[in-house]
């Protein structure tokens, strides 16, 4: 579990991620008092569009970690969309393994919560916070399974 919560590994890996974003502007890792650790950054993702987000660590125990991912889009300076993403991960050694459960939630905010009961842009934020949840969770679960298929590698 050491591994999966280390923050100096995660602050390398978060930071070696951004470099093909060249857009990225002032990325920064902010260590937390319960141990874990926020992430923001924000990107041009074009045509006026820039993207900001912030990953943080909510709890950790011994195999597990809770984290919530905030992504807010803006368009002339303006919030046009935003949503919530929480994620679960429980790790549970055994005999034959390691078993990782990866759970997912996520949630419109702010405009973009009011816009969606008035009917207006939903399809498109559905779409855009479809496509980010089952990346995060293909992301979290191939990180998994690579550290786990490293022969020695163990959850605790």
């Amino acid at each position: 579990m050491e591994w999966l919560t280390d923050q100096d590994r995660r602050a390398e890996e978060w930071l070696q991620r951004l470099q093909p974003f060249a857009t990225a502007d002032s990325p920064r890792v902010t260590p937390l008092p319960n141990g874990g650790v926020r992430f923001d950054a924000a990107y041009k993702t074009g045509k006026g569009w820039v993207q900001r987000v912030r990953h943080e660590d909510l709890d950790s125990w011994s195999h597990g970690f809770e984290r919530i991912h905030l992504v807010e889009f803006f368009h002339d300076g303006r919030s046009r969309l935003g949503y919530a993403l929480l994620e679960r991960v429980t790790l549970e050694p055994g005999q034959d393994g390691t078993g990782v459960t990866v759970t997912m939630r996520s949630r419109m905010t702010g405009k973009s919560l009011l816009f969606k009961f008035l009917g207006r842009d939903a399809d498109r934020a559905s779409h855009q916070i479809e496509r980010h949840l089952a990346g995060q969770a293909d992301f979290r679960i191939g990180e998994l399974t690579s550290h786990f298929s490293t022969p020695g590698a163990s959850a605790s």
